[in-house]
């Protein structure tokens, strides 16, 4: 397969590449290149976003202005784009002398003029919001897709150790492969394409999802559900029910959370009940979009950049500013300012800053693995007790018992050491006189 991990070639008997300190090389071009004393000198600031142009050519825009300047030309337009959070390092597609797509480390600003190889045969690349983990997609002599790898990237963002291959079902898959995610310290994997839904055959790519732990291939992909949480073949309207949202672009948020973007034209954060004996889940919306997403990114303080219908680029500063919890359906009364367009026509995006913890919302769902007893307390003690948690409390019933203060609470709902992944009410039972 050729899989370069910094000085070792797996599967291949080519020597690897070492990073070179040249104006070009394979096709990539540095563009107004500084040293100072021998040190880079970043000229862009650290929340700037990351694009690729349908020319090839990557540039930092400043989301306050919108204005753009050039960092490197010669990649792949349609080959995905990457960043490693905090670290200046993108994950960019050029092609090989040999014609075949490659994926190269670039540095993220107009201050460096290295190029190192990180994985022949190769494009769409994509890296875990922790920074720990790349992925991308593999490909065979002839330039088809074989499936997708995943590596562990030490400090400075080379792949190391043993990759972990996923194949796709046929060579070239069942569809293209139009893109990948990969979740927090790898826990799961995204793919956009490679795999046919049940519901839709072979007429609309969509995502599916699996944990690559427990995978052996993509094989194990299951599509990401619809605003139901059903994405299986049945139900008694004909021979498959239809489905009310597929996704594209599929993205994950440093706290675990994923967006993609829905045939609702929105960007949506979907979620599964909770609740192991409930089936179902939905969507939380979180921004309009007219038209397919195929570039999906999200960066400080809860902002989004997308890749629309046309190469268009959108920016929506806080666009990610949810009520928690599957009940809350809609965004806050307190808008996001407006999204705005970025002159220019994309391919896809990123920020430069990536989706870290530190700089995204907290996750959508309260975990608890244990709840508390608030049997016996008071019944305004008990909702202080809740809300500690950020879970809300509903006075679901009362009983008259003489033997205890009115307004004590005499049972709830989940019970004490159940364990819940939601914004749950906990329902309270409390005494009364009469």
């Amino acid at each position: 397969m050729g899989v370069v991990l910094g000085a070792v070639l797996l599967t291949s008997c080519s020597d690897a590449p070492s990073a070179q300190s040249v104006g070009k090389f394979d096709g990539i071009t540095f563009v107004g290149s500084v040293t100072k004393s021998g040190s880079c000198v970043q000229d862009g600031a650290a929340n700037d976003l990351i694009a690729v142009t349908r020319t090839g050519h990557v540039v930092r825009i400043d989301p306050s202005t919108l204005t753009s300047h050039l960092v490197a030309k010669g990649v792949l337009a349609s080959g995905g784009l990457a960043q490693r959070a905090g670290q200046g390092q993108l994950y960019v597609t050029a092609r090989s002398s040999s014609g075949i797509s490659s994926i190269w480390e670039i540095p993220d600003a107009t201050c460096g003029n290295q190029a190192r190889l990180v994985a022949s045969r190769a494009e769409l690349p994509s890296v875990s919001p922790d920074g720990g983990y790349l992925g991308y997609v593999t490909l065979d002599g002839s330039g088809r897709q074989t499936g997708v790898a995943i590596a562990k990237l030490r400090g400075d963002g080379a792949p190391v150790g043993t990759v972990q291959l996923l194949a796709a079902a046929s060579v070239p898959p069942p569809l293209p492969i139009r893109g990948i995610a990969i979740g927090v310290e790898e826990r799961s994997l995204a793919v956009w394409g490679g795999f046919v839904d049940s519901y839709l055959g072979r007429r609309q790519l969509t995502v599916g999802i699996l944990v690559p732990r427990d995978a052996q291939s993509l094989n194990s992909l299951s599509p990401v559900f619809d605003a139901q949480g059903i994405s299986i073949a049945g139900g008694g309207g004909g021979p498959f029910q239809k489905p009310e949202a597929w996704q594209s672009a599929p993205s994950y948020l440093g706290n675990g959370e994923f967006l993609v973007w829905s045939t609702g034209n929105e960007i949506v954060m979907p979620y599964r009940d909770s609740n192991p004996e409930v089936s179902g889940g939905g969507i939380r919306n979180i921004e309009q979009v007219p038209g397919l997403v195929t570039s999906l990114a999200a960066g400080p303080n809860g902002s989004l950049a997308w890749v629309g219908p046309g190469g268009h680029l959108g920016v929506s500063v806080g666009a990610i500013n949810l009520p928690f919890g599957p009940s809350a359906s809609t965004p806050p009364a307190t808008s996001a300012p407006a999204a705005r367009i970025v002159t220019g026509i994309y391919t896809d995006v990123t920020w430069s800053t990536g989706s870290s913890t530190q700089s995204m919302p907290p996750p959508v769902f309260t975990t608890i693995t244990s709840l508390p007893s608030v049997v016996g307390l008071a019944e305004s003690k008990a909702e202080q007790v809740m809300a500690g948690l950020a879970l809300p409390t509903l006075i679901a019933n009362t009983r008259v018992d003489p033997n205890v203060p009115s307004g004590t609470v005499l049972a709830q709902d989940p019970a004490a050491g159940t364990g819940v992944a939601c914004q749950c009410t906990v329902s309270l039972t409390v005494s009364s006189t009469s």
